[in-house]
């Protein structure tokens, strides 16, 4: 015999199959039954970058910031309250001090300036942030390079001590070699003494 036999395949005549690959195909038939039994009775299990990524989304702070615009319905409700006479935006009644109320328009405008205000508040908060992240970074920089040796009594060891934290920050931030002794350079020139 040569090593064959004949096998009954299911859906097939009869043919002939070497006992070793039906053996294989037996045992994949095998693992895809227990794969899709697993996979049907729990729920798959989101990838890393998945969960990641939702978790920005959920986060406030990571939300874009929607341009202020006109809105029309608020305009029409204020405008609506103002036609009607009873409402508490009605133009022919006086404010507190005597003088008329503004238009919807006015108003609509005036909240418009109000987002526009505090927007710009943010920015320069984000833009003191930034700055203090920056010194804060080129410190911390200065001071890797004085403890890989930039303080040392031997000259060779100091004049490595740039190149050693470059590598460092290359290897941790994951960045080129050029990018990290830019920066390390940057930061040594920004902390170094007048």
């Amino acid at each position: 015999m040569d090593g064959e036999r004949r096998f009954d395949v299911p859906g097939r005549a009869s043919s002939v199959l070497p006992w070793w690959l039906e053996l294989e195909l037996a045992d994949i038939r095998e693992s895809e039954a227990a794969w899709a039994g697993a996979v049907a009775s729990a729920p798959p299990e989101p990838e890393p970058w998945m969960l990641r990524e939702w978790e920005l989304r959920d986060d406030p702070r990571s939300r874009r910031v929607r341009a202020p615009s006109l809105d029309k319905s608020f305009v029409d409700l204020v405008a609506e309250e103002c036609d009607d006479g009873g409402g508490e935006y009605a133009r022919e009644d006086a404010g507190a001090d005597g003088s008329p109320l503004p238009l919807p328009e006015a108003v609509v405008a005036g909240l418009q300036d109000e987002a526009a205000d505090l927007l710009v508040g943010r920015i320069e908060r984000l833009d003191r942030e930034d700055a203090a992240r920056s010194a804060e970074r080129a410190a911390t920089l200065a001071a890797l390079v004085q403890c890989l040796g930039g303080t040392s009594e031997d000259p060779f060891r100091r004049l490595d001590a740039p190149t050693l934290a470059s590598g460092e920050l290359s290897a941790a931030l994951r960045v080129s070699a050029r990018s990290a002794k830019a920066m390390v350079h940057e930061a040594l020139e920004l902390t170094r003494g007048a």
